[in-house]
């Protein structure tokens, strides 16, 4: 059996209707819009294992342009020292200079 490599790279998908996008979901995002000039540095936090599809594109278009600090939650619960652990640091590493 070939080893474990995740993908690198996860390609944005219009055609995927946002499903999983609740109506609580959507007044806490409307909450947070209206908080915002109220705030001057964002505290984000996204799953270790799983960085690039954690990020939420509706935050990344109401935060386009404040500060913030990414924090990774549930470190503990990854791979650490393997190499897809690696693999996945590299992706969210150039994902995160290319925001």
């Amino acid at each position: 059996m070939a080893p474990f490599s995740p993908r690198a790279v996860f390609p944005a998908l219009d055609s995927l209707p946002r499903s999983y996008f609740l109506g609580h979901h959507r007044a806490g995002l409307t909450k947070m819009k209206t908080m915002l000039s109220q705030i001057d540095l964002i505290i984000e936090c996204r799953d270790y294992r799983v960085p690039i599809s954690s990020r939420n594109p509706l935050f990344e278009e109401s935060l386009a342009g404040r500060q913030r600090l990414i924090v990774y939650t549930k470190r503990d619960l990854g791979n650490n020292g393997r190499a897809a652990d690696a693999e996945v640091t590299r992706a969210r590493n150039t994902r995160q200079t290319n925001q």
